[in-house]
């Protein structure tokens, strides 16, 4: 959605292989300047700037938590999860069709058939105008092959190419990478995680891996909104203070208890159900292979900073350094 609008400026030709439409809101904003009296304003007005800060955090992240909860009685579900959810497809809905008003014909392939985030809202760069070019072709048949002249979809249809740009995404969930982390009595996270299917407590720690923290770890993704940044800060908040204990009660480990962390996951599976991102099971880089979400977080932001800002030490287990040895 970024790359292409950039692309079609330039290329003689571009076709785009889409997998899945996306829903996508309207940018009316994007590439505007900063207009002088709002630079006046964050430079001399105290606290304006943490005023602004604090209302972008609310109207982008924890006010859109509840467009996300599936509310099982409401008669449209499959179209949305909710009332609020599917006002928003309607607006959504309104929007691509303005967008693409002259051509039904692209309409058709651009209108998504799952609710408004059950994938990863994307803003709109130019995407939708783009495709109307008469140098712009949208091809939603699956790929057969790649060969030696282009792109040889289902149906035996080749599409000669120059260049190949893959926009496949990341292996979110595999949020070790090639990590190797050894826990206690040699256990390996690897193993203890599996393929693709990372908890931690909080996604910060584990059991048998003391001392051990995780920054953006399993299930800490803001999928709602806002900034990772925000949540990446509440955990630093988090294991700073757990090591601040380790330093003023002279302790050598801290490691979550088993239970804890259990308890914990199995309340995060139960808010999970009942977000759009388990309804439906639509196909995104949040599951695992076996559907599991290991990327997001079910909680608002405030919610998630009452559970870390202040560590509880009943939630750990904690040894004390072994006593230097006497001199004889």
């Amino acid at each position: 959605m970024q790359f292409v609008p950039a692309a079609s400026e330039t290329a003689d030709r571009v076709t785009v292989f889409q997998r899945t439409p996306q829903w996508a809101m309207p940018h009316p904003l994007k590439g505007r300047p900063v207009d002088a009296s709002r630079r006046f304003l964050h430079a001399h007005v105290p606290f304006y700037l943490a005023w602004y800060r604090a209302r972008l955090f609310w109207r982008m992240g924890d006010k859109v938590w509840k467009l996300l909860q599936v509310d099982p009685d409401y008669p449209h579900l499959g179209r949305a999860v909710n009332k609020a959810n599917d006002r928003l497809r309607a607006h959504l809905t309104a929007y691509i069709e303005h967008q693409l008003a002259d051509r039904p014909d692209l309409l058709a392939k651009s209108l998504p058939d799952y609710p408004p985030y059950g994938k990863r809202l994307l803003i709109d760069a130019g995407w939708f105008s783009t495709l109307t070019r008469d140098t712009v072709d949208l091809v939603t048949d699956d790929i057969e092959t790649v060969t030696p002249r282009g792109v040889r979809t289902a149906g035996g249809v080749e599409h000669e190419a120059d260049v190949l740009v893959l926009a496949t995404g990341f292996r979110a969930v595999d949020v070790l990478g090639s990590i190797e982390v050894t826990g206690r009595d040699g256990r390996d996270l690897h193993t203890e995680w599996g393929e693709g299917d990372g908890r931690a407590y909080l996604g910060i720690t584990v059991p048998g891996f003391p001392n051990f923290f995780c920054l953006y770890g399993p299930n800490t993704n803001t999928g709602h909104g806002g900034t990772v940044i925000a949540g990446t800060e509440m955990q630093i908040q988090h294991v700073s203070a757990l090591i601040s204990m380790m330093i003023d009660r002279d302790l050598a480990s801290v490691e979550v208890r088993r239970d804890v962390h259990d308890a914990y996951n199995a309340e995060l599976d139960a808010a999970m159900a009942r977000t759009v991102w388990d309804y439906g099971g639509t196909t995104t880089y949040y599951r695992n292979d076996r559907g599991r979400i290991v990327t997001n977080s079910p909680w608002r932001y405030i919610d998630y900073w009452s559970r870390v800002h202040e560590p509880n030490d009943a939630d750990y287990i904690v040894t004390a350094k072994a006593p230097a040895p006497t001199a004889v």
